[in-house]
């Protein structure tokens, strides 16, 4: 949650439609896990996302696997979970 004020792109995504609770994959093939936290490391600009997701095929499936804190802070919460949302769009989007 360090860049949260770099990140500030991803709260301009559109995530109304995103149902978290149907955002789950239950599989065994193979597949490309992404850990949230690492995405929060590495990922400061839009430009870093496209460059991060870029490395992938077209037909990769991406798992995202949410490893952040839980947060009492609701701000904090939902900034979690807006920014969750915003990955899970712009992974859609872009591959």
């Amino acid at each position: 949650m360090r860049k949260y004020l770099f990140q500030r792109f991803l709260l301009n995504c559109n995530t109304d439609d995103i149902n978290l609770e149907k955002c789950t994959y239950i599989g065994e093939t193979d597949v490309q896990r992404i850990l949230i936290s690492k995405l929060d490391e590495k990922i400061d600009t839009e430009e870093s996302l496209i460059s991060f997701l870029s490395r992938f095929a077209n037909d990769d499936t991406i798992v995202l696997t949410y490893d952040r804190p839980d947060y009492n802070n609701p701000i904090l919460r939902e900034y979690a979970h807006k920014t969750l949302k915003s990955y899970i769009l712009d992974s859609a989007l872009r591959i």
